[in-house]
C-alpha cells in the first residue's frame, strides 16, 4: 500500500501537469499560476496538517500567509503592467512571464501588455465590468469607422446620402457577434481558472500521499523511486490517447519538435525532478507541512534570475521596485517563519 501512495503521488503531479497545460492556453499564464500555486499550498498544508499536525502552528500559518500575499502581490503587478499606458516592460517572471496564452490568440485582447490582467479575471463580476469596457471601446471605435465613410461617401458622391438602414444593421450585427465572442471567450477564461483550481487540488495532494508512504514504513529514497515511475504514468496515458484521437497531426507535432525543444524539455523535467527529490530529503528531517510550503515557494528564485541577472527593473520607476521588494520580502519572511517553526519542533 505504501509503495502504491508513493507512486500515486507521481500520477498526481504528471496528471496536475496536464491539466494546468490545458488551462493555460485557456486563461493566460499569469491568471493560471497564481491560482495553481493558491490552491496547492492550502490543500497540501491542510492534508499534511490533518495526518501529522504541528505542535506550532502559529508560526507555519504566518508563513502559509506570508506566501499568499507574495502571490496576491505578484497577480496585482500583472494587473498594472497589463493596464499601464502603451504597456510596460516590467514582468515578474522574467523571460517567459509576458501575459499571453499558449497559443497567443485566446486572451480578450489582441495585444500582449493590453490584455485584461490576472488580479481582474479573478471574479465574474470584474470579468463582466472587463468586457463591458471592451465593448463599449469596439462599439466607439466601429461608430468612428463608420463616420469617416460617410465623410468619404458624402465628399465623392456629390452630396449622394449613405443608406442609414443599411449602416445601422451592419452596427447591430458587429455588436451581436462582439458580444457573442466576448461571451464565449469569458467562459474560456473561467473555464481555465477552474481547471487550474482543480490542478492545484490534484498537486497539493502528492504531498500527503508520500507522507503517509513514509508512515506505512517505506522510506523516502523507496519513495522518491516509486514516485518517478507514477509520473510517467499519466505520460504515457495521455500521449497514447493523443495517438489514438488522431495519428496523424500526433505525428506531425512529434516531427516538428527540434533538438533544440527536446533538450530544453529534458532540462526541464530534471530540474523538476531534482527539485522533488530535495523535497524527499527535507522531509526526512522536517514535517512535511512545513518542506511542502518552502518547496512552493519556488517564484522566489525567478523573481531573483529576472532581477539581479537579467536586470529587469533598470530603469523602472520606483513604485514598481519596491513592489518587487516587497514580494521578494514576503517570501522571505515566509521562509524565515516555517524554518522556526522546523527548529521548534527539534
Amino acid at each position: 500500500l505504501g509503495l502504491a501512495m508513493a507512486a500515486g503521488a507521481g500520477v498526481c503531479v504528471g496528471t496536475s501537469n496536464f491539466i494546468l497545460a490545458v488551462a493555460m492556453p485557456l486563461a493566460g499564464l499569469t491568471r493560471v499560476l497564481p491560482v495553481f500555486n493558491g490552491v496547492a499550498i492550502a490543500t497540501g498544508v491542510s492534508i499534511s496538517l490533518i495526518i501529522e499536525g504541528n505542535a506550532h502552528p502559529a508560526s507555519l500559518f504566518s508563513g502559509v500567509v506570508l506566501i499568499f500575499a507574495a502571490i496576491g502581490l505578484t497577480v496585482h503587478s500583472r494587473q498594472q503592467a497589463s493596464l499601464a499606458p502603451g504597456g510596460s516592460q516590467f514582468d515578474l517572471e522574467g523571460m517567459l512571464g509576458q501575459e499571453q496564452s499558449v497559443s497567443g490568440a485566446n486572451t480578450l485582447s489582441t495585444s500582449p501588455r493590453k490584455s485584461v490582467g490576472s488580479a481582474r479575471i479573478l471574479s465574474f463580476q470584474n470579468l463582466q465590468s472587463m468586457i463591458d469596457e471592451q465593448k463599449q471601446q469596439h462599439q466607439q471605435q466601429q461608430q468612428q469607422e463608420h463616420q469617416e465613410q460617410q465623410q468619404r461617401i458624402i465628399s465623392s458622391g456629390g452630396g449622394v446620402q449613405p443608406n442609414y438602414s443599411s449602416i445601422s444593421m451592419e452596427l447591430n450585427a458587429q455588436e451581436r457577434e462582439w458580444k457573442l465572442s466576448t461571451t464565449e471567450q469569458a467562459r474560456r477564461v473561467l473555464h481555465g481558472l477552474g481547471l487550474s483550481a482543480v490542478a492545484g487540488c490534484v498537486d497539493g495532494c502528492w504531498g500527503a500521499l508520500t507522507l503517509l508512504a513514509k508512515g506505512s514504513g517505506v522510506n523516502n529514497y523507496v519513495t522518491a523511486v516509486y514516485f518517478c515511475f507514477g509520473i510517467l504514468v499519466p505520460l504515457v496515458l495521455f500521449e497514447a490517447f493523443s495517438w489514438i484521437r488522431n495519428p496523424k497531426d500526433f505525428a506531425r507535432n512529434l516531427r516538428r519538435l527540434t533538438l533544440r525543444e527536446f533538450l530544453l524539455c529534458c532540462a526541464c523535467g530534471f530540474l523538476n525532478v531534482f527539485g522533488i527529490v530535495t523535497y524527499f530529503m527535507a522531509t526526512v528531517l522536517l514535517p512535511s507541512a512545513v518542506a511542502f510550503t518552502i518547496f512552493l515557494s519556488t517564484p522566489l528564485v525567478s523573481i531573483s534570475l529576472g532581477v539581479f541577472c537579467f536586470r529587469e527593473l533598470e530603469g523602472e520607476p520606483f513604485e514598481k521596485r519596491a513592489l518587487v521588494a516587497t514580494i521578494m520580502a514576503c517570501y522571505v519572511a515566509a521562509i524565515c517563519f516555517l524554518s522556526f517553526n522546523a527548529l521548534q519542533l527539534v
